[in-house]
């Protein structure tokens, strides 16, 4: 006669020590892909981002010229 391997009510399955790393890898993914959206927003570039109509020389510029006004706020 041949046992079937019955698992008790009491006995739990092995869990993926994993699982819960994955879920957080994914959770920051979403964090940072949003944080991306907002600094892009934020920052009114979105004209110079997904403006098709501009060469990529003035896109440069454009973003040089951002960051040359950034460095003049913060005083260097």
């Amino acid at each position: 006669m041949v046992k079937l391997n019955q698992k008790t009510a009491f006995e739990e399955d092995e869990e993926d020590p994993m699982a819960g790393v994955t879920n957080l890898v994914d959770a920051m993914l979403v964090i940072a892909v949003g944080l991306l959206i907002f600094l892009v927003i934020s920052w009114n570039m979105q004209a110079i981002v997904f403006n098709y109509d501009i060469t990529p020389e003035q896109k440069q510029d454009a973003i040089n010229a951002r960051k040359h006004v950034t460095e003049i706020d913060r005083g260097q």
